[in-house]
């Protein structure tokens, strides 16, 4: 389960999204045929996703997220 810092404590909305792309690439490197719960902070993120996901709408702190959970696959490139 990752709950990745975003909006302020990053400062701006690019920091957090190339967190966001560095996380999704370090899954994919290290973490195959692992379940993966990941906190998105906008939906444009999603694209970089390196596994299919189930989405549901979180809210935290008065801000709309999307909480993502599914499986990167074994054989994911």
């Amino acid at each position: 389960m990752i709950n990745p810092p975003y909006g302020i404590r990053l400062g701006s909305a690019r920091r957090s999204a190339d967190l966001f792309r560095a996380i999704c690439a370090h899954l994919t490197r290290h973490f195959k045929g692992w379940h993966v719960a990941l906190i998105a902070p906008r939906k444009e993120l999603l694209r970089h996703l390196p596994f299919p996901a189930q989405q549901w709408p979180l809210l935290h702190g008065g801000l709309k997220l999307t909480l993502l959970i599914g499986l990167l696959a074994a054989d994911h490139p």
